[in-house]
């Protein structure tokens, strides 16, 4: 015999993971407008996450830059394949810890967990310029990685969680051209830096670790206090 609470029960609602099945499930506050809240959030969200994963991926491949100006030369990386380990060893601990950086990220808000990880590149990419061997070149090279670890995810995460999909796809679009700047600048801004050559008794390697650091500082201040509602 059928129970007599089944009759009772209320039909489930289906819907196909669109916006407009039911609009009432993500309310436009009275005060604006879809498109004006939309613009608001690209502000607030898509230029920072641009800038952090630039200076971020600058900081990947700016060994290869800072080879040119003497870092092998300094460091003694010419043999042993000393600069291919070098290299190398920034991808262990990016591929390993992805996944603990993702749980971390879950526990803390985006904010405090992005802006972790780019203080902790960023001041390991200030030690990078104080090495004086090879084995502190792969100490950075290995916590650059597990600081970097987390930006790419996290930056992924938080533009799927402000978005719709029909709108994160041009997200991820733009953010993905921030790459492409710092492939299209890295080589002009490192042969600027490079001009310091010499300053103080420093070879001109040793000054984009420090210039660096500076755009980091700023960007993490600004950052931070644009996502304190995030």
């Amino acid at each position: 015999m059928p129970s007599p609470d089944v009759d009772k029960t209320d039909p489930i609602p289906h819907y196909d993971n669109t916006y407009d099945d039911d609009p009432a499930l993500v309310p436009c506050p009275p005060n604006t407008t879809e498109s004006k809240l939309v613009t608001k959030i690209d502000l607030h969200v898509i230029p920072f996450l641009c800038i952090m994963y630039l200076l971020a991926f600058l900081d990947r491949v700016n060994i290869a830059n800072a080879n040119v100006f003497g870092l092998s030369e300094e460091l003694d990386l010419a043999r042993d394949n000393r600069y291919n380990t070098a290299l190398v060893i920034f991808f262990v601990p990016y591929i390993l810890f992805e996944i603990p950086s993702n749980v971390l990220l879950k526990k803390m808000k985006p904010r405090v967990w992005l802006s972790i990880c780019m203080f902790g590149f960023g001041l390991v990419t200030m030690l990078q310029g104080f090495v004086q061997n090879y084995s502190g070149l792969l100490a950075t090279r290995f916590f650059l990685g597990v600081f970097e670890t987390g930006m790419f995810p996290g930056a992924f995460y938080l533009i799927g969680m402000w978005y719709r999909r029909h709108e994160a796809q041009k997200r991820y679009s733009f953010f993905f051209s921030s790459t492409t700047l710092a492939g299209a600048f890295g080589g002009l801004l490192a042969s600027a830096i490079g001009k310091m050559d010499g300053m103080r008794g420093y070879q001109g390697w040793r000054y984009f670790s420090t210039v660096h650091l500076c755009w980091k500082s700023l960007t993490l201040a600004d950052g931070s206090s644009f996502w304190k509602d995030s």
